[in-house]
This record gives structure tokens, sequence and C-alpha cells, in this order.
């Protein structure tokens, strides 16, 4: 059982009970440090409390005090001090991730007890992703008291295998060479010449696929809209003409896409400042590149309404009657000049950002 304590607080507790054993309770307290950082701390009462046999206690009880976090964006590491009735340790652990593939292992354990250091023992090893669903990892623990144990684990699919290999039963620094550095710096070697070359091809691949996917879904994007605009034209050019003989609101050009326009005005003069925006977006217009952006002047002037224009902010612009996406994964724009009782207007909105014209405050000529 857990409970959350605060924001940055966990407390559980696990009770176990083995076939002819006392049960034995684990009351762990973690806690966040920092955004990268924790620490825990765990309680074991074990089963050696039981008037039992010696034999019948299995779980031994202790403290442990545990460190876990992240150093930067490839390393983990984890550090756990823990004393027992019978025998104490301190463990230091840290794993390094090559790429996202391939990892490198290294630890330390001092065990001792109350009558002095029984082992310091070091592990060295390599874990690596052979496919979506396998891991596989070489491993090598050598200590003092230990000698040198190599193992091979595979994981697949949440099964795990272990082949434990004891290669000597004292420390042979030789031995721990050959079984430990050597294999690591082969695994390394194949990672950067064959394996992450490979992997480099294959990404580059499936995005000059996802490219031409897109480039066609664009393609049949854009053909949608423009018979959409098509169908607009006529009743909009009428509209629009006739609301230019009356001086009301017509939409002279209008741009959808990944717009290179700086309209954020910095002039103290509100005149100056309209004129630089104009100007600006002028500019813009005609360095625009197409493949970016595309022409909405109809569709746009199609939604005109009693000499009003408005959309609602949240959705994308790009699902408007006559628009679509020329810019598929980049922030859009919508660029709109019009001109109202003889007064031209710009103005720039947020692909989800609410439009409203026409206001006044859009105006590029002193009024």
């Amino acid at each position: 059982a857990g409970r959350q304590l605060g924001s940055e607080a966990y407390a559980s507790a696990r009770v176990t009970k083995a076939p002819r054993h006392a049960p034995a309770a684990t009351l762990t307290l973690s806690r966040a440090l920092t955004a990268s950082t924790a620490a825990a701390l765990t309680v074991r009462t074990g089963n050696q409390y039981a008037l039992a046999k010696p034999a019948a206690a299995s779980e031994p009880s202790g403290v442990a005090l545990t460190l876990t976090g992240k150093r930067g964006a490839q390393g983990d590491f984890r550090v756990e001090a823990a004393v027992g009735l019978h025998q104490s340790h301190v463990t230091a652990k840290y794993t390094h991730a090559v790429d996202a593939h391939l990892a490198l292992v290294g630890g330390a354990t001092v065990t001792a007890s109350a009558r002095g250091v029984h082992d310091v023992a070091c592990r060295v090893g390599v874990r690596a992703a052979v496919s979506d669903w396998t891991t596989a990892g070489w491993r090598v623990d050598f200590g003092l008291a230990s000698g040198v144990v190599a193992t091979l684990h595979v994981r697949r699919l949440g099964q795990r295998l272990r082949l434990p290999l004891v290669l000597t039963p004292g420390l042979d620094l030789g031995v721990v060479a050959a079984a430990a550095l050597a294999p690591v710096a082969v695994a390394l070697a194949v990672n950067t010449a064959v394996v992450a070359p490979r992997r480099r091809r294959a990404v580059r691949q499936r995005l000059a696929e996802l490219r031409d996917e897109q480039l066609a879904q664009l393609h049949q994007q854009k053909r949608r809209a423009e018979e959409a605009a098509r169908l607009m034209a006529p009743q909009a050019e009428r509209s629009q003409r006739a609301a230019r003989a009356a001086g009301g609101l017509v939409i002279e050009r209008a741009l959808y896409g990944d717009l290179p326009f700086a309209v954020a005005a910095q002039n103290s003069n509100a005149v100056a400042a309209a004129l630089d925006a104009a100007a600006a977006s002028r500019a813009a217009l005609a360095q625009a590149d197409r493949q970016r952006a595309c022409d909405v002047t109809v569709p746009l002037a199609a939604l005109v309404a009693g000499d009003q224009l408005v959309i609602a902010a949240g959705a994308s612009k790009r699902f408007l009657p006559g628009f679509y996406d020329p810019a598929f994964g980049d922030p859009k724009a919508l660029f709109v000049r019009y001109s109202f009782r003889g007064a031209t207007h710009e103005v720039v909105v947020r692909d989800d950002e609410a439009l409203a014209i026409p206001l006044k405050a859009h105006s590029i000529i002193a009024g």
C-alpha cells in the first residue's frame, strides 16, 4: 500500500509472508530533493525476530538510505547505505547512456559486519538493445573475496535469463581486463562503426519517407482547398465589389502559414510604428516562400458578413474552408490586409488566436 504525502513525498508499506516463516514488513519513505534527485529511507523488520531456528530466518532486518538521480541527459546514479543486524553495506552504481541503445554500467560495493570488512567488490558491464523487445548485457563482478564472475543476461518481453560464469575463485586483474574491458571496448567500437551509422541511415530513410508522405498529403489538402476557394470565388467577388463601392470591409490580401513577419512595433510614435509595421509586412510579403504560406484571400472574404469578420480562438485555422496546412509542424500565423471606409488596415494573428475585424487599431494611416 502507498500514499502520496504532499507533492514531493511518498510513503509505502508492504508485508510479506513466506511458508514456514514469520511475516516481514517493509516501510519506505521517499522524497524528491531536486528536480533530478530523490532520496528514500527503507526500514525492514525481517523475520529474524521470530522464535524459530536460525535457518528459518530468510529475510534479514535493516535500515537503508538510498539516493537516486540523474546527471545530465546521459547519466543515472544510485547510492545506498544499509545497516543490518548481521551485515551492512555501501553500494554505488552509475549508468552512462552512450546513446539510446547502448549503456555502460559500473559500480562498487563494500560489505562489512561487526567483525570488520568482508569484501570490496566492483562491477563493469555493458547493456545494449538488440531489438525493440530484447535487451542483452554482459557484466563482470570482481572482488577481494568473491573472485571474478561474468554474467550474461537477456531480457525479452519482461522475461529474464541470466547465465553466471565463475571465471576465477580469487581476484585476478588479468582475467578482469580480458573479461570486462575487452568486451566493453568491442561493444563501443561496433556501436560506433557499425550499429550507430546503420541506425542513422534507417532514421534518415524513414524521415525521407515521412516527408514524401507529408508532401503527398499537402498536395491533396492543397487541391481540396483550391477547389473550395474556386467554389467560393463568384459569391466572394460579388460581395467584395459591393463592399468596396459602399466603403465597407474588403479583404485585399490574406496569407496563412509560416510567415516571417515581425509586427511588434518598437516605435513610441503610434503613426510611425504603424507605418513601420506596414513596410515590414510588405517586405516580408515580397520575400515569402510560397511553399511555407498559402493565399487565403478568397476563403477569408467569403467569411465576411455585414462588414464584419470574426474567427474564434482555440482551433487551428487550417480547418477553415479553403485553408490548408502549408507548413506542417511549424508555428503558423494569419496575415490580413483589408480596407474599411477608405483606410488600409493590417493585422497578424497566431494560428490559435482570435481574429476580429475591422478594428481602428489595425489602421496604418493616421486618422
